[in-house]
């Protein structure tokens, strides 16, 4: 499996983000930019860029009547589908070297970790294919209530790319949003365990037989401890007794910008703070 970029054509945004696993757009200043052209550029460091021509029109209008601009330049994108640079200019038409199912492949590159293509799919997007390691979470509940009192949970995560996944660092943080009812969001704690699947075991243990990373195919898991009270003690404003907070855990792995895990909790029986 191998993740794509891709930016999405005007009007052809319903249906892509089906298309395959791992997709990411490509960031453009407008949502319905187009891109063409697509080709491979090497950095100093060995890693690959792409190139493409985008165009998008953007509308101003007054009262009586609207003006069109034409925007059109040359984007540069790093393989995580973030925009670098945008210069004025065309890059020249590019010819198709083979098609690959829906894909019209326009280059194609030695990347440090296997081929890249790059060029347009027929479904609508431009793309960029780029072998990486790769994470999943499982099991998420975007809601969860949870009474006042210390809470210990597992979240699971998944190694499903092209190769095993080097985890570097991990940190799980609390929020309250804008602390509407609560004076608090609590803390919380990655917690270390003797658990053989927990995250920093196999990977420890991936280092120690030579092979370092979760291999692919492997899940591990993480242990999560919440206090609603620390490092005060949690009150609200709620007549019901009710408070909120967000829990997200983070991680820094080879496989790039992947989102964090995230959950909202809404915890009862919270005194108020007049009791």
């Amino acid at each position: 499996m191998k993740i794509k970029l891709f930016a999405v054509l005007a009007l052809l945004l319903i249906g892509a983000g089906s298309s395959f696993a791992y997709e990411q757009k490509l960031q453009y200043p407008n949502t319905s930019a187009s891109v063409i052209g697509m080709q491979f550029v090497s950095n100093p460091d060995g890693s690959l860029s792409v190139q493409g021509n985008v165009s998008y029109r953007t509308k101003s209008c007054s009262r009586y009547r609207c003006v069109y601009t034409d925007h059109n330049f040359i984007g540069t994108w790093d393989a995580l589908g973030h925009l670098t640079s945008q210069v004025d200019g065309a890059l020249p038409p590019q010819a198709v070297l083979f098609v690959n199912g829906n894909e019209q492949v326009y280059a194609q590159a030695d990347a440090a970790r296997g081929l890249a293509t790059t060029g347009f799919d027929s479904r609508g997007y431009g793309y960029v294919d780029i072998p990486v390691s790769h994470f999943t979470w499982t099991g998420n509940n975007q809601y969860l209530v949870i009474p006042d009192a210390l809470y210990q949970f597992q979240v699971t995560l998944s190694s499903d790319g092209d190769f095993p996944l080097n985890l570097e660092a991990s940190s799980v943080f609390t929020d309250c949003r804008t602390c509407y009812y609560n004076n608090t969001s609590g803390s919380a704690t990655i917690v270390s365990t003797t658990d053989p699947n927990d995250c920093t075991h196999v990977m420890a243990a991936s280092v120690s037989a030579g092979t370092p990373g979760i291999p692919v195919g492997t899940a591990c898991t993480f242990t999560i401890l919440y206090d609603p009270n620390s490092p005060t003690t949690l009150r609200t404003g709620s007549g019901q007794g009710l408070a909120y907070t967000d829990l997200t855990l983070a991680l820094t792995t080879d496989a790039g910008s992947l989102p964090a895990w995230g959950q909202q909790y809404t915890i009862t029986g919270v005194p108020q703070f007049d009791e």
